[in-house]
Parts: C-alpha cells; sequence; structure tokens
C-alpha cells in the first residue's frame, strides 16, 4: 500500500475527532463544574400549605432570640447572646405549663384528672429553657420552657405501665391528610404559635414508637431553609395521635434567624475538594469516600462553642474514624471534623446525575461512532483498489 494524499486528509480527520472527543469532557465539566455529591431538600414551602395562614416574619414567644449575623472573610457567623437577657422564675414557669395543659384539656383528654404535680429533683435552668417533669396518677410529662418568655416549648408523656392509648395500625389512615393538618393548625392556633415565612413542612408521616401515648402517631415537621440553606436544629415537631388528632408529643425548636448572608458562600464541589484535601493530607492514611455535602448555618461547630452559629458546607464520610468534616462556606477551611453523621427528614441522598452524565458522554460517544464509520467505510485507498481490478 502506497501512502496517499487521501489517506493523510482522513487520517488528520479521524486525529481530530480523537482529540475532540477527550477534551469535549474537559470542557463540559470546567463549564458546569464536577458533579457534587450535595443533598436534596425535600419538603413544601410553608407559603404552599394550609400552615400558610399562621405563618409570620415577627419572632414569637416560644423562639430563641438570634443576634447579629456578621459576614467577613473569615466567615458568616452569629453569636447568641442571651446573658442581658431577665429569666422568668421557677414558679412562674411551672404555672405556665400547668395552665397549659388545663386550658387545652380538649386538646389533651389523656391528662385529665391526673393531677399532675412538680417533680422538684428534675427541675433545672438550662442556658435556653427551663426542664421540669410532672409526676402524675398515671403518667410523667416532661416540659420545657422558654426561660425569658415562660412559653412552653416541648412536652412529652411517659406512662406507668402501657399506654390506655395504644392503636392498632393496619396501614389504613383513620384520618385525612386535610383532618390531621387541621388538627395540627388548631393547636398552633389556639396555643398561639406562629410559623415563619422560611419555614418547609414534611408530614403527615405515621410513626411507631412505644415512647408515644398512642404508640402509632402522625408525625409532623416543619424546619428552617433559607436560600437553601438548612439552620441547623431549628425545628418544629408535633406528634398527633392516630385516632383522635390529639397532640400527644410536642417541640418548638427555633432560634429566630430572618436572613443568612450567601453572595459569597463556596460551591459545594469546592467544600467536598477541601474534605477530600484533609482526608489526603491526615498522618495515617485513613480509608474514606466523601458520601454527601449539605449547607447549613449551624450551632456549636469548631472552636467557637455552643452559642455561635456559623454558615459551613457538612461533608459526610464514609469512613471507621470520620463522620462528618465541616467546611467553613466562606473561607473554604476544614474548621472541625466529628465521628458522628448528620441526619434529618429534611435531607434526601443526592440524586443520579444522569443529565450531566448525558451532556458529558453524549458528544464523545457521537465522536467515536462517526469515527468508527469513516474507518468502515474502507476510506483508505490502496494502490489495488486504485488500479482497479486486473
Amino acid at each position: 500500500m502506497k501512502f496517499r494524499k487521501e489517506n493523510g486528509c482522513i487520517g488528520a480527520v479521524l486525529v481530530f475527532l480523537l482529540v475532540l472527543g477527550l477534551l469535549v469532557p474537559i470542557l463540559v465539566v470546567s463549564v458546569t463544574g464536577l458533579p457534587t455529591n450535595q443533598m436534596m431538600l425535600v419538603g413544601e414551602p410553608i407559603e404552599n400549605t394550609t400552615f400558610s395562614s399562621i405563618s409570620s416574619d415577627a419572632p414569637n414567644e416560644a423562639m430563641l432570640p438570634g443576634g447579629i449575623i456578621h459576614s467577613e472573610e473569615s466567615g458568616v457567623y452569629m453569636i447568641r447572646n442571651t446573658s442581658d437577657l431577665t429569666t422568668v422564675n421557677q414558679s412562674i414557669a411551672i404555672d405556665s405549663f400547668l395552665s397549659f395543659s388545663d386550658n387545652f384539656s380538649y386538646n389533651f383528654s389523656y391528662l385529665t384528672n391526673q393531677n399532675l404535680t412538680i417533680d422538684s429533683g428534675w427541675t433545672r435552668l438550662d442556658p435556653t429553657a427551663w426542664v421540669f417533669r410532672f409526676i402524675g396518677n398515671d403518667v410523667d410529662v416532661y416540659a420545657n420552657i422558654n426561660p425569658f418568655t415562660g412559653k412552653v416549648v416541648e412536652f412529652h408523656s411517659r406512662w406507668h405501665g402501657p399506654s390506655p392509648y395504644v392503636r392498632e395500625y393496619n396501614g389504613t389512615n383513620p384520618m385525612t391528610k386535610d383532618d390531621i393538618e387541621e388538627s395540627a393548625l388548631s393547636f398552633l392556633n389556639d396555643f398561639d404559635y406562629s410559623l415563619n415565612p422560611n419555614a418547609r413542612y414534611i408530614g403527615p408521616e405515621v410513626e411507631y414508637d412505644i415512647g408515644f401515648v398512642s404508640h402509632y402517631v402522625y408525625s409532623l415537621r416543619y424546619f428552617n431553609v433559607i436560600n437553601e440553606t438548612i439552620v441547623w436544629g431549628n425545628v418544629v415537631t408535633l406528634h398527633l395521635d392516630i385516632k383522635t388528632g390529639e397532640i400527644v408529643d410536642f417541640s418548638y425548636s427555633w432560634t429566630y434567624i430572618p436572613s443568612i448572608p450567601m453572595q459569597n458562600s463556596i460551591s459545594s464541589q469546592l467544600a467536598e475538594s477541601s474534605a477530600a484535601n484533609y482526608i489526603a493530607g491526615l498522618s495515617e492514611p485513613t480509608e474514606a469516600r466523601i458520601q454527601s455535602s449539605s449547607l447549613i448555618f449551624g450551632n456549636g461547630i469548631g472552636e467557637d462553642g455552643d452559642g455561635t452559629y456559623r454558615l459551613v458546607w457538612a461533608v459526610t464520610v464514609a469512613s471507621d474514624t470520620i463522620g462528618t468534616i465541616f467546611v467553613d462556606a466562606i473561607s473554604q477551611e476544614v474548621i472541625s471534623v466529628q465521628q458522628n453523621t448528620l441526619t434529618s427528614k429534611i435531607l434526601q441522598p443526592p440524586a443520579f446525575q444522569l443529565h450531566l452524565l448525558v451532556i458529558i458522554s453524549l458528544p464523545s460517544a457521537s465522536l467515536a461512532i462517526l469515527a468508527f464509520v469513516v474507518s468502515r467505510r474502507r476510506i483508505w485507498i490502496s494502490n489495488k483498489q486504485e488500479d482497479g481490478p486486473n
């Protein structure tokens, strides 16, 4: 076979297609970014639900006060300082809960005639709550009271023996979704609890736990999400008896945070890269694989201790020694490493990025197929083909 000019052109085309096929994925990644392990946020914005009627920008008495949010090159943070706030005394806090349970007995029929009395051995004042246990005839009731307003922010019951309200559940809900949510809305209205417009709602879901009054309950949860960032620890939880819709367990844990500066925050890809570099730089080799990442505004992360919120990426790692690596969302610095992993009802595993895989692979695959077709059409011309048959 003698080299022909046409062969040279075809060879150049094939080389060009091969090089272009290799460059396309690199160009696509440079534009769209590397695939990310960022967790997905689920739930409905509160404004799209029946609970929009009690949505309010203003803080309510169940919420803890926040603070000034600072945005600097070193990070976004907020210091919650309650040292200058006046605390309600113990007797006022106790009366607040007894009034709570007595005045709305139709919401808590299981507490009727229980003669709740304070267990003084359990009483304590934490920085963010008065904590009490009340002893009844057949049940103990645990309660937390906002120490600055006297508002009830949590309660749950534990029976002396089997609960008389255990329900059977065969997979068919005794109440409709509308009825369940109406019962929850009535409770929040009756007790004057509002929900922040940045709340995101999940529910109702059927859950089972022997700690509940009725074992099977409907669970409703409201999370705080600002600019796709979770305010970690801000969650309102209601558990309703599966038959009557009564509230059997309640928690309102919420620090008032109206907004979070996000303009200089890094991407999940950069945060995961920082976590990977941290793992690679450990003195002892560690088998670890990055699983997911979540953007959170959390309390007590790093050396600041409890009371300071920081904007961070929580990068979850599959490892025997590392659970979560916290990367500052502004400076990209690893500020804390913990053995435990973050879990929440509002977080779902990252979706498989099929669209990105298609964008990356389709052009390369098309070019490869084109090159194959060109070669299969026997464009290469031999001397024998040129001279024709004998």
